[in-house]
């Protein structure tokens, strides 16, 4: 049975009324069903014997009218099916295959064989290793596969919803589905994902000795130092702030934001908030770049990455992932409409203004 708490440090700073959710949100969202209160301790938020009763009745009304029943708690008794947990395995090695043919001459193979590995070493000979694999490959194989129409920007998700489902089918089982064995691989999931899809958009160009004679020979800009800069940044800020308690903390406008987002039914994950409208853009402009498309795909394939992740919290019910997935895809399709027409105006405004640049010469 999973439990959840409030630390006493962390509950004296805080208001009956703003830890209540917090235990909700547990009770939903994260399969908690073992809610553990500790009373006030300190007088920071006034009476702690009324901020204790106020916590008490606040937390009953607000479980029962989320639908819970409160009373002694069962052990949750949970055997996955081992057929259809192969039928699935099946499907996450044709996802493998899929993938790798989509990468030009012997690549394929060395993707393939590549990621297998990588899965096993994070997870051993395990059903981990099949879970790891599926939240590798599905979020790359829709960008990779489809044309860059804005109707693949949805096709995309479906296959990453695809993936979803077969990484909970081959993924939960008793002990995975109460958190007591973690998802193996999270930080792989994050790099892997967009590494892949910017390989794969490399080799359209040319071969890998190619692109490294071209980077070799090319004239370093300061434009193009700083834009290198920006996506390091960029990465550093998705992998350090991931998990339940990241290296860079959460700002203020973050945290307004997601308090207004937990309004909805659930919060959608704000590397799809941010992903989807780049991928929007990539897809529906076509007077980008291919640099500046590839770049932007990337945000898109990380958006696709988040969905696998949220799937591979096995303790959240599969409706609630569902739910949130498919929240921020609603978002994030309606910020990058919103974006196309304002991202076409800029490029062409850009555009005319540089084509009105002169030459530098001494005054």
């Amino acid at each position: 049975t999973r439990v959840f708490s409030i630390s006493q440090e962390w509950l004296d700073t805080m208001r009956p009324e703003e830890a209540v959710p917090r235990f909700v949100l547990a009770a939903n969202e994260r399969g908690a069903r073992l809610l553990y209160l500790r009373p006030y301790s300190r007088e920071r938020m006034g009476d702690m014997f009324g901020n204790t009763e106020a916590l008490i009745s606040g937390l009953v009304t607000a479980l029962k009218a989320e639908g819970f029943t409160i009373g002694p708690v069962r052990p949750l008794v949970y055997e996955p099916n081992h057929s259809l947990r192969l039928l699935s395995a099946f499907g996450v090695l044709a996802g493998l295959l899929l993938l790798a043919t989509l990468y030009l001459g012997a690549w394929g193979p060395v993707v393939a064989l590549g990621l297998s590995g990588l899965a096993v070493a994070a997870a051993g000979l395990s059903w981990d290793a099949l879970a790891l694999l599926a939240a590798l490959i599905f979020p790359v194989i829709g960008y990779a596969l489809l044309p860059e129409r804005l109707t693949s920007f949805g096709l995309a998700t479906l296959i990453s919803l695809l993936g979803a489902v077969l990484l909970a089918a081959v993924g939960t089982d008793g002990q995975s589905i109460i958190a007591a064995r973690p998802f193996a691989g999270v930080a792989a999931t994050l790099i892997v994902p967009p590494l892949l899809f910017l390989f794969h958009y490399a080799l359209r160009y040319g071969r890998p000795v190619d692109w490294v004679a071209t980077f070799w020979r090319y004239p370093i800009r300061i434009g193009d130092v700083l834009l290198g800069l920006v996506v390091l940044a960029a990465l550093a800020l998705v992998l350090l702030r991931r998990g339940n308690f990241p290296i860079i903390g959460v700002s203020e406008l973050e945290l307004t934001l997601r308090s207004w987002l937990a309004e909805l039914f659930v919060r959608p994950r704000f590397k799809e908030l941010v992903g989807h409208p780049l991928a929007v853009l990539a897809l529906g402009s076509a007077a980008l770049p291919a640099w500046v498309k590839a770049l932007l795909l990337t945000g898109g394939v990380i958006a696709q990455a988040s969905i696998l992740n949220s799937f591979s919290h096995y303790h959240t019910p599969l409706l609630i992932s569902l739910a949130r997935s498919v929240i921020a895809l609603l978002i994030g399709l309606v910020i990058g409409l919103l974006l196309l027409p304002l991202t076409r105006w800029l490029l062409a405004a850009g555009r005319r203004w540089l084509a009105s640049a002169k030459p530098l010469k001494p005054a």
